[in-house]
C-alpha cells in the first residue's frame, strides 16, 4: 500500500505497516537531503554550461582545439562526425525541455558506446561523434535514428535530426556543423524525421541557390514579372500553368492532369506564356524559371 507520508513524499509499506513516526522522520530526512541535492543539480548545471562553452569552441573553431578535446574526453585525432538535432514544431520549449533533449541524446550516445560530447548551441543540441577505427560507417546514422524514434519527456511532438559526413580531425568540425545544420533544416520542412547530409545534399544546394535569389533582385526575370502582372490584370492562371509544366518536367500531358485541363487548353496557355513574358523555352530558362517560381510556390 502507498502512502503519503509527507508533501511530495511518498512510501510503499512492505509486510508490516508503517510506524506511526515514519511521515516525521521522512520530512526531517528530506530537510537534510535538500541543500545536498540542490548543490548537485548547481554543480550539474554547471558542468553542463561548461561542456557547452567548449562544444561551442569546437564547432566554431576558437580557442584551442586539442585542449577542449582532452577536456571533453574527445581524441585529438581521428574522423569526427557531427549530428544536430531540434524539435520539429518552431515553438521555444523551456530550459528544462532543453535539457531533456540533451540527456536523451547523451544518453543515447553512452548506449551506441559513442566517445561523444553532447550540448546544446541556441536552439539545436549537437552531437560530436569521434569514430573508432571499427566504427560501422552508418554508426552515426542509426544513432540519429535511434535518437529521433524515441519519446523525449516533456516533449510536445516530434524531434528531428541529421547528421554531417565523417572529417578527419578537430579542425574539420565547423564545416561538419555548417552540413548537420544545413540538413536539419531540409529535415524540419519535410515529413522525414532524420537524414545524412548526403542524403539531402541536393536539396540543400537548391535552397541556398533559392536564398541567393530572393537576396538579390537584380537576378528576377522580367518576362515572370509580366506573368503575374498579366494573371493579376486578367484573372488567368499564366503562372501557375509554367509553374506545373516545369516541375513535371516540361511534360504536357502529366501538366494537364495536374491542373485539371485538357491537352490542348495547356497547350494554349503555354503560348500565352511564351507570348505574354517573351522567355525562351531552352534549358537554361527553363531552370531559371523552375527556380524563381519555387521562391513563392505554394
Amino acid at each position: 500500500m502507498a502512502l503519503v507520508l509527507a508533501d511530495g513524499i511518498w512510501a510503499a509499506e512492505g509486510d508490516r505497516p508503517l510506524p506511526e513516526h515514519a511521515p516525521a522522520a521522512l520530512r526531517k530526512a528530506a530537510e537534510l537531503a535538500a541543500p545536498h541535492l540542490a548543490r548537485h543539480q548547481e554543480g550539474h548545471r554547471a558542468e553542463r554550461a561548461w561542456s557547452g562553452q567548449l562544444v561551442r569552441s569546437l564547432l566554431e573553431g576558437r580557442g584551442l582545439l586539442h585542449r577542449h578535446a582532452d577536456e571533453l574526453g574527445l581524441p585529438r585525432d581521428g574522423a569526427f562526425t557531427v549530428l544536430a538535432f531540434a524539435p520539429q514544431s518552431e515553438d521555444r520549449p523551456a530550459e528544462e525541455v532543453w535539457d531533456r533533449i540533451t540527456d536523451h541524446i547523451a544518453l543515447a550516445c553512452e548506449a551506441f558506446r559513442w566517445q561523444a560530447a553532447v550540448a546544446r548551441v541556441g536552439r539545436v543540441v549537437f552531437a560530436v561523434l569521434a569514430g573508432a577505427e571499427d566504427a560501422p560507417v552508418d554508426g552515426p546514422e542509426r544513432l540519429g535514428r535511434d535518437v529521433v524514434g524515441r519519446s523525449v519527456p516533456a516533449l510536445r511532438g516530434p524531434l528531428c535530426g541529421a547528421a554531417s559526413s565523417t572529417g578527419t580531425g578537430l579542425g574539420a568540425l565547423p564545416r561538419r556543423r555548417v552540413e548537420a545544420e544545413d540538413a536539419l533544416g531540409i529535415v524540419r520542412c519535410g515529413e522525414q524525421r532524420f537524414a545524412t547530409h548526403d542524403q539531402v545534399r541536393a536539396e540543400v544546394v537548391l535552397r541556398e541557390v533559392r536564398e541567393l535569389l530572393a537576396q538579390r533582385d537584380e537576378l528576377r526575370l522580367p518576362g515572370l514579372r509580366a506573368l503575374r502582372a498579366e494573371d493579376a490584370r486578367r484573372g488567368s492562371d499564366l503562372v501557375l500553368t509554367l509553374r506545373e509544366y516545369l516541375r513535371v518536367g516540361a511534360q504536357a500531358p502529366a501538366a494537364a492532369q495536374a491542373l485539371g485541363v485538357h491537352v490542348t487548353t495547356l497547350r494554349y496557355r503555354l503560348g500565352r506564356v511564351q507570348d505574354v513574358s517573351g522567355l525562351d523555352a531552352d534549358p537554361a530558362t527553363r531552370l531559371v524559371c523552375e527556380l524563381l517560381l519555387g521562391l513563392d510556390s505554394p
